[in-house]
């Protein structure tokens, strides 16, 4: 099925991709007027820019293309192979039934096992790109995709119809996290202006801002995920939420403002803890001091991290 529902609300004046319906096309991606369309809110719905012209369907598809060797990798074609292959099995019998080769010597039997074992199919794999037929009917749609209008009550507009409320809370706060210019970091407990959250979330409890953790259990169950009401009614929830987030990373971001340090001072202890690492690390010490040794060392390189972070 090559057609694509597309829904249009003629008083808000916005179009709405079925996330469901894009599935149904079996495709990793969809692009609208040559667009990728993403749907990072965990809705079913994604809204689009403005009316679609053009949307196309991308799928990968695979081509049998030759054989390669398992051992030295060397490929031959398609041809090459059945003309071997008719080679390796002119003294034998093909099973009608199993499709599996007999032969009357045991040297021709091993040959063609070894023969079979050695060749592995080689594809290559290429775009396929369909365009969708594009049919528009009128369906509300809310400038917030977490906000979904009902096809049940038959309104023709998000405001005068039952909505419900779907919220990912981990994906509003990673997309919180970068409205204030946080971005995400690249381990779990990196230090700086970064926020962690993994993927496979979908509360923010686990969240973490500059490698300390940020929320609770309470915090989080704050965040209120599903409702059903107006539209304004979960207009009014939906700031409410982006609101309690918000508290949370400006709470952290004043507490890094009141540590920071000024550049001057800054690069004086830097300064300072660089030549006494290198001094500690030089000193002569017994034997069973050498673990004490290690650890100051340890102990002032991780201070010393933390403090060219914050030059950042």
């Amino acid at each position: 099925m090559n057609k694509i529902k597309i829904a249009f609300d003629p008083k808000t004046g916005l179009y709405m991709g079925n996330n469901p319906d894009l599935r149904s096309h079996s495709t990793r991606k969809i692009l609208v007027d040559g667009e990728e369309i993403q749907n990072p809110f965990g809705t079913s719905t994604v809204v689009l820019k403005g009316k679609p012209s053009k949307i196309e369907s991308i799928t990968t598809g695979r081509n049998f293309i030759g054989w390669e060797d398992l051992k030295t990798g060397t490929s031959i074609s398609i041809e090459e192979y059945d003309s071997l292959k008719k080679e390796m099995t002119q003294n034998g019998v093909q099973d009608e039934d199993t499709y599996e080769w007999e032969f009357e010597e045991i040297e021709d039997q091993v040959k063609f096992l070894r023969f079979d074992k050695t060749w592995t199919r080689k594809y290559t794999e290429e775009p396929i790109v369909v365009e969708l037929e594009i049919e528009i009917i009128e369906h509300p749609v809310s400038e917030i995709p977490e906000i979904i209008g009902s096809f049940s009550t038959g309104g023709n507009s998000i405001f005068d119809t039952i909505c419900e409320y779907r919220l990912n809370s981990a994906h509003l706060f990673r997309k919180r996290c970068e409205h204030f210019g946080i971005v995400k970091a690249k381990t779990e407990n990196e230090k700086g202006n970064v926020y962690w959250l993994e993927d496979r979330y979908k509360d923010f409890r686990f969240s973490k801002l500059g490698g300390n953790y940020c929320s609770s259990d309470e915090l989080n169950r704050s965040v209120r995920t599903t409702a059903r009401g107006t539209y304004e009614e979960l207009k009014k929830l939906h700031e409410s939420n982006v609101e309690k987030i918000d508290n949370i990373i400006k709470d952290w971001i004043s507490k890094q403002d009141k540590t920071k340090i000024d550049p001057i001072t800054l690069g004086k202890e830097i300064s300072f803890l660089s030549s006494l690492m290198e001094r500690v690390r030089k000193m002569e010490v017994k034997k069973v001091d050498y673990p004490s040794q290690r650890s100051i060392v340890a102990s002032i390189s991780s201070r010393l991290e933390d403090l060219k972070g914050s030059l950042n």
